[in-house]
């Protein structure tokens, strides 16, 4: 095993994964802002920032919503599976699971028993795993290290292996290691904890833990999302915070005069301020004084000027183009990121807007999906099932494209009409759970064997008429 080449990707990595994380929390850098900027409103404005990176993030994730896993040529989801999920409570933690994958371009899920001997998943975060793969088969794991500080404050280390787990732990005590995980400075020793043998064996024979890479490339290195467009969000914070000391310094008509003798106060030697503006006050210039011009025709005129102000639309048109560049690099529709005024974008002009957002939500669900088979069947693994050995399986993911629900019901019929099973037609109905689906089925079933309609009373079948018959060949078989 190359565990040093594991623990020094691991600690290239570190930085860069703090950085994606600070961007998405919308956290300025203050080296863009001028000098003018940190002296005048640093202390008062420290996170000033218009974020868009997670804006880039949570239009992408919003749409992995996975709805179910398929084994074999079962026409619903495995209801067994599907409970081992929900029980994990991964409805809720897979949204997390691919919020930091989007961020970082990668993370984890750790397969592993619980204290009852049942298989429990967690999600893992990038800035404390890495896993070494084979070079060229993504889906064949090597190894798998993670790193933690315990709450003593020392640095542990767990080595994943196909045939058992290695724990460790740092001789030394070190404040510095809550911030740096892959330190290379730490001296190590055996780890056993009371009751536990070393190594723990595995029986599974394969790593526990599953990596969720983002864009991997063939050395399975995710890319973080925020990438492609941080140097667009760095150009509109610079923006902003220019238009802010514009806004406070140059946008004020600022006043000019020549040859008017300016007074001064006898006590402070200051100047005494000679106009006062309101709309209902007239500036009136006193006269020359005799003693310096004893002929008051040969005194110079008094002029009054001002200069121009400095415009704020220019810094506002130039963020816009920044924001058009992150729609197109995010990819992220431009209606996403900012209100649009007027109609709306509908039907084919909005599925052309959202197509590359939708191709990318797609492109995830591939490259997701094969690793959330590989914990299922990590689940069945542990548990001795024969469906860890199941080659057909799928996830059932939502449709990541939007529609109107007129427009979507629409689709869903004319399908039906071509002899697309309801069952099929269920599955593709939007907030429709696999639990749904099963109590439709049942349903259906019912209905059936009393010689009524095969589908449900669904909106479906409300907007087509109530002729919810469908065809002999798109009937769903009984369900006892």
């Amino acid at each position: 095993m190359r565990l040093g080449y594991v623990a020094r990707s691991g600690h290239t990595l570190a930085v860069p994964l703090a950085r994606w994380d600070a961007y998405y929390n919308g956290q300025l850098n203050l080296a863009l802002a001028s000098a003018k900027w940190r002296a005048e409103f640093a202390t008062h404005y420290p996170a000033w920032s218009a974020n868009f990176m997670a804006t880039v993030v949570n239009k992408h994730r919003e749409r992995l919503q996975v709805q179910g896993i398929r084994y074999g040529d079962e026409p619903g989801s495995d209801d067994e599976a599907w409970g081992w999920w929900q029980d994990n409570h991964l409805d809720a933690e897979s949204l997390k699971l691919f919020r930091e994958e989007l961020v970082k371009g990668s993370a984890y899920v750790l397969v592993w028993p619980n204290e009852d001997g049942e298989p429990e998943a967690s999600i893992e975060s990038a800035d404390e795993v890495v896993v070494e793969t084979v070079p060229g088969k993504a889906w064949k794991r090597v190894a798998a290290l993670k790193r933690f500080v315990d709450g003593d404050g020392y640095l542990q280390a767990e080595v994943y292996l196909p045939d058992g787990i290695y724990k460790f732990r740092s001789t030394q005590r070190d404040l510095e290691f809550s911030s740096t995980r892959w330190t290379p400075f730490a001296r190590w020793s055996r780890l056993v904890p009371a009751g536990e043998d070393w190594p723990i064996d595995n029986p599974t024979g394969v790593v526990p833990i599953v990596p969720f890479v983002h864009q991997p490339d063939l050395l399975n290195e995710g890319t973080s999302k925020i990438a492609a467009v941080a140097t667009n969000q760095d150009a509109i914070n610079k923006y902003r915070v220019d238009a802010f000391v514009a806004a406070e310094f140059a946008s004020f008509r600022q006043r000019w005069v020549i040859g008017l003798d300016i007074p001064t106060d006898p006590e402070t030697g200051q100047a005494i301020e000679t106009f006062r503006s309101a709309v209902d006050r007239l500036w009136q210039v006193p006269p020359p004084d005799p003693e310096d011009y004893p002929d008051p025709s040969k005194a110079p005129p008094v002029q009054f000027g001002e200069f121009d102000v400095t415009p704020l639309a220019p810094f506002y048109e130039s963020i816009d183009g920044e924001l058009r560049m992150i729609g197109t690099n995010g990819p992220v529709p431009y209606h996403n990121l900012l209100p649009q005024s007027g109609q709306p974008p509908s039907g084919d002009s909005l599925r052309a807007l959202e197509a590359t957002l939708v191709a990318a939500v797609l492109d995830t669900q591939v490259n997701d999906g094969e690793s959330i088979e590989e914990v299922f069947r990590l689940n069945f693994l542990w548990r001795d099932d024969a469906r860890a050995q199941q080659r057909q399986r799928e996830v059932i993911w939502r449709d990541p494209e939007v529609q109107s629900e007129g427009e979507h019901i629409d689709a869903l019929l004319k399908m039906r009409a071509m002899g697309v099973p309801d069952v099929a037609l269920w599955e593709r109905m939007r907030g429709v759970t696999q639990q749904t689906i099963k109590r439709w089925r049942r349903l259906a079933a019912q209905q059936e064997l009393e010689g009524g309609s095969l589908a449900p009373p669904t909106q479906l079948t409300l907007l087509s008429g109530g002729q919810a018959n469908a065809p002999a060949s798109a009937r769903a078989e009984p369900v006892s």
